[in-house]
């Protein structure tokens, strides 16, 4: 070997050694909050990008502090309150609007990202770009989508192209009562929780052209249509499996994974927990675009990003590694790995799937990309309030009570209430 060559190698050497016996006082430590996901094979992703930035990086080490769904919001704002917390945060939704002034501007990060893996997708823009500026780096996004085991929808005469045509009055007036009389129902829920239960209604409302409110923020959400989807709703509740009303964020997935369900609206974790599982039937587990409804089809965009606290103790590194981890090769592994389920947030990221019973699962989602519809205020414009909306469940527990026996005008009241008191802050505010 020759010196020059010996030199390079023993200097490589060093490096790392001298990384790897830093003390602890003198590393880095990228702080990240944020909820496990749940595809297996993103967290392996994860974990695999996270240690090879920290061997390339001497002296910096990456941590994450994993917290439930239920409990991300909440910690978020304690740490905007206190100014003190993590690096690096997760996002959801409108969540760049509630914490513009504390989140670092990431401009810079977006621009080195899309230089390999393409631009952001309009959704992402939509949520995250406040103010002339980038206040978060877009991950991925959930769409909402018809889960479904074939096999139960063909012994009550419905092909995959028949699925794929439904309308909210067939699948409620026609299909949900066969499958109900054959012992596997179709069911969403209509619980307090969040994130599946919008992922159905805010499609739902909209296909019947009901709103929450307007372009300029004022509440419309007691009308004729609203009276329409509500009505709806509550007639597809009667051919849904009994405890709808108290389901928890994982009830659709057990619902599935039992055997006894036909359908659901969820994103990919049930046919990756099926394959896990090895169930017999996980190959019978599909996809296939909401129902349509008078004024149309309609897609909820759950979109997930990271953001950096502007007192944040790490902001180089915190960059640094959302780069790495938004590199073509890193961001195409992430998005294999989690199709069926979710779609990448970066518009040049479309990972080539085999043939087989993971493409079959996975062709409802890619015509979804061009076809997202926003968060529960649309057509209103983003604002803080989206996550409020979110967060408070209103939506979700106006259905909840026209299903438990409320009439549908006490609880359009109730929700315009409520709507109200957090659309009149925001109308304040843009004046």
């Amino acid at each position: 070997m020759n010196k020059p060559i010996l030199i390079f190698l023993v200097a490589v050497m060093v490096v790392a050694l001298v990384g790897s016996f830093l003390p602890a006082s003198a590393q880095k430590v990228v702080t990240i909050m944020r909820a496990r996901h749940f595809v297996e094979g993103f967290e392996q992703q994860w974990h695999r990008i996270a240690q090879e930035f920290e061997r390339m990086n001497p002296g910096v080490k990456v941590r994450v502090d994993y917290t439930s769904k239920a409990e991300l919001e909440m910690k978020e704002a304690i740490e905007a309150e206190t100014g003190k917390g993590h690096d690096i945060v997760e996002s959801r939704m409108a969540g760049p609007y509630l914490y513009t002034d504390l989140l670092e501007d990431v401009d810079d990060v977006i621009e080195r990202i899309a230089a390999q893996s393409g631009a952001p997708i309009n959704l992402a823009k939509e949520y995250a770009f406040v103010d002339g500026h980038w206040k978060a780096v877009p991950v991925e996004f959930f769409p909402s989508i018809l889960c479904y085991r074939s096999d139960y929808w063909q012994q009550v005469g419905y092909s995959k192209e028949k699925i794929w045509q439904l309308t909210w009055d067939e699948l409620i007036y026609t299909a949900a009562p066969k499958l109900q009389s054959i012992g596997h129902p179709f069911s969403v829920p209509m619980s307090q929780i969040k994130g599946d239960t919008y992922h159905w209604m805010s499609p739902f409302m909209w296909s019947f052209a009901s709103y929450l409110v307007d372009k300029d923020l004022n509440v419309i959400i007691d009308s004729a249509n609203t009276y329409t989807a509500l009505k709806k709703g509550k007639d597809l509740y009667q051919h849904m499996t009994p405890g709808v009303l108290a389901w928890d964020p994982g009830s659709d997935n057990r619902f599935m994974l039992s055997g006894v369900g036909a359908g659901v609206v969820n994103s990919g974790s049930i046919w990756h927990q099926v394959k896990e599982a090895n169930l017999p039937f996980w190959e019978e587990i599909l996809y296939a675009p909401l129902p349509s409804g008078p004024a149309g089809r309609f897609i909820e965009g759950f979109i997930v990003q990271r953001g950096i606290w502007k007192f944040a103790e790490n902001k180089k590194e915190a960059k640094d590694f959302l780069v790495y981890m938004f590199t073509k090769e890193n961001a195409l592994a992430i998005a294999d790995a989690c199709m069926p389920g979710t779609v990448s947030a970066w518009s040049g990221i479309a990972p080539a799937i085999e043939e087989g019973p993971r493409q079959r699962a996975s062709e409802a989602f890619t015509p979804l990309v061009g076809e997202v519809h926003h968060g529960p205020d649309w057509p209103g414009p983003v604002t803080g309030a989206a996550s409020k909306i979110w967060t408070q469940a209103i939506i979700p527990i106006m259905f909840g009570k026209v299903a438990a026996g409320m009439s549908i005008q006490e609880a359009m009241d109730w929700a315009e209430k409520k709507l109200e008191e957090i659309y009149q802050q925001e109308r304040v505010k843009r004046k």
